[in-house]
């Protein structure tokens, strides 16, 4: 039993939070720069919950589409499905489960806000294929996963004003950057079985190209800023986070699984400083 339990914990990822924390972090960008003083903690606290149940019936979906390529791929050859210990009919069961959930906490929202998430399932369920006909698949993620973003605002103003609509393309960069150095821990096995990925398509290009779009999505939080009328001190801290961030990835070795692995791991902090430093310039403005 307990064996079993932890077989469907392993298939949402329970042990490696990471991706529910970057789906989080642009909501939580959006709620800092349209309700900077919280007064909807609640439905912040929904899309939470919601974070990290979808990203759990996204993985899921994933490994059911992918359970023939995980099988043949070393890093992923011991997930749940590829391994055996979960069966698709029991995946079948705990994706509906999770959808079930993620439609209860969506009915504190309000109704226009649950119809427009009710588009993003499309979505949700097809970017696992892009791998196979679009060389650009990180990019269909990126699109897809922040989102959130633009629900968060929709559900907060009942619109979506164009800096938000910046934020969400900022994070689409940031999404392509950390994922693109995610899967280069499996370019060598996605060019064997001929799937589709940026670590590819940019050639030998890769790390200029992440560089570039690491400072598109600061850019993108810098310019939000000005928006904001924030302080001096936000540019001083986000410029510093900005050099790091550089320095971090120049020093980046593509070729080494840990240190991507790592880098990547390294993110949610990264979000963490960025929320941090939006908190305490709302603070001060």
């Amino acid at each position: 039993m307990l064996g079993k339990l932890n077989s469907y914990l392993e298939l949402i990822r329970f042990y490696r939070p990471t991706g529910s924390l970057l789906l989080f972090f642009p909501i939580l960008f959006t709620f800092l720069f349209l309700d900077p003083n919280f007064n909807s903690w609640r439905i912040l606290l929904v899309f939470a919950l919601a974070s990290f149940v979808m990203r759990s019936a996204g993985c899921v979906i994933n490994d059911i589409w992918d359970v023939k390529f995980d099988k043949q791929v070393k890093r992923t050859k011991n997930r749940p499905l590829a391994n055996g210990s979960v069966s698709k009919v029991e995946a079948f069961v705990l994706l509906i489960s999770l959808l079930f959930l993620g439609l209860f906490l969506g009915l504190s929202l309000q109704l226009k806000t649950l119809i427009f998430i009710s588009f993003l399932l499309v979505p949700i369920a097809i970017y696992p294929l892009c791998k196979r006909f679009f060389k650009y698949p990180q990019f269909f993620l990126g699109a897809t996963f922040n989102t959130g973003a633009l629900v968060a605002s929709y559900e907060l103003t009942g619109a979506i004003s164009y800096h938000i609509w910046v934020l969400y393309f900022a994070c689409i960069f940031w999404t392509v950057g950390y994922d693109t150095i995610y899967a280069y821990q499996d370019r060598e096995d996605d060019l064997e079985l001929g799937l589709n990925s940026t670590t590819i398509s940019f050639k030998d290009s890769g790390k200029k190209i992440v560089v570039g779009c690491y400072l598109l999505f600061l850019l993108g939080i810098f310019f939000i800023g000005i928006e904001a009328g924030f302080r001096l001190i936000f540019f001083i801290l986000l410029q510093s986070l900005t050099l790091y961030i550089m320095q971090q990835l120049i020093n980046l070795d593509l070729e080494e699984q840990e240190s991507c692995a790592a880098f990547f791991k390294h993110n949610s902090y990264y979000a963490a400083i960025i929320s941090v430093i939006l908190i305490i310039s709302n603070y001060l403005s």
